[in-house]
């Protein structure tokens, strides 16, 4: 297909994108097994926003674990294990379709409690922060 409309770098932005949230630490654990299940927050799966989101012109799938709709106990962060490895088999598929993959690593609510933060002084409400220690 020819491309008659360019978008300039900074209208990239404006582009489709698929999201998906993972809202608890179960559908972390049965994504990595099982990425075409269906989430709680959408009424598809991971592997049909895939499918679907290049006829729409997107080039971008983001992932985020939005724990706030989950329950009272968290156990995986961006750092954990599990995390990394749901993350890595999302991105595969994304990959497998043409598609970039962005995960939400660094938020306030992704961080865990004993992680030590070093702010470089700028506004704290950028996310610019990062993630020196944790503590066992």
């Amino acid at each position: 297909m020819r491309r008659i409309l360019e978008f300039p770098p900074k209208f990239r932005m404006l582009r489709p994108t698929g999201t998906l949230i993972i809202t608890s630490d179960e559908e972390m654990e049965r994504l990595e097994k099982d990425p075409g299940m269906k989430l709680r927050a959408f009424d598809s799966s991971f592997t049909d926003i895939c499918r679907n989101l290049p006829g729409r012109g997107g080039t971008q799938v983001d992932v985020a674990y939005d724990f706030f709709f989950g329950g009272n106990e968290r156990k995986y962060f961006p750092t954990s294990d599990q995390c990394i490895r749901t993350f890595r088999v999302l991105h595969d598929i994304a990959e497998q379709q043409g598609l970039g993959f962005g995960a939400s690593v660094m938020s306030r609510t992704s961080v865990p409690s004993n992680a030590v933060i070093i702010s470089d002084g700028s506004d704290m409400t950028r996310n610019d922060s990062t993630v020196a220690s944790t503590s066992a």
